[in-house]
This record gives C-alpha cells, structure tokens and sequence, in this order.
C-alpha cells in the first residue's frame, strides 16, 4: 500500500480489501477516509478525520473496493498498510 506525500487536497481514491484491518497515519494535515456505499454515495468511515500524528487501525467495506482519502492541505503525508 502507498505512503504518500499528497499534492494538493483532491480526493484519491485506494484500493481495499473487504475485512482487512489497515494502518493509517497523518502527518503534516488531516485526513478525512470515506467509503462508497452501494447506491454510490460517499460517507466518512469511523475514526476520520485522521488528524495530524495520528495512527489508527481501519477496518471497513466499500462498494467497488476503494476508499477515498482527501488531505486538509497540500503536503500532507499518508502511510497506509494492511
């Protein structure tokens, strides 16, 4: 999984594997995760916003296999590993 320093605050999406927990971290910024529910809609999963120095474990579902991770600024950093 990526650990990635993002450009701006664009949300990207990241592909999940359903029932896998996954490490998370924050630095620089916060980040708000979200997944797709199945009509399509995206909603903040628990535990976000991920706030900057924070790790937590994430462990969710969304429709279509990806989260979408938004930074609070450009330069924020993300480590994320299952």
């Amino acid at each position: 999984m990526p650990n990635v320093t993002f450009a701006d605050t664009n949300p990207v999406e990241y592909p999940i594997r359903a029932g896998k927990p996954y490490y998370i971290s924050a630095a620089d910024g916060n980040l708000t995760v979200e997944r797709k529910k199945l009509d399509g809609a995206w909603i903040a999963v628990d535990g976000s916003p991920v706030v900057d120095g924070e790790e937590k474990m994430l462990l969710t579902y969304s429709s279509g296999g990806n989260i979408r991770v938004t930074a609070s600024a450009a330069g924020t950093e993300m480590a994320l590993e299952e």
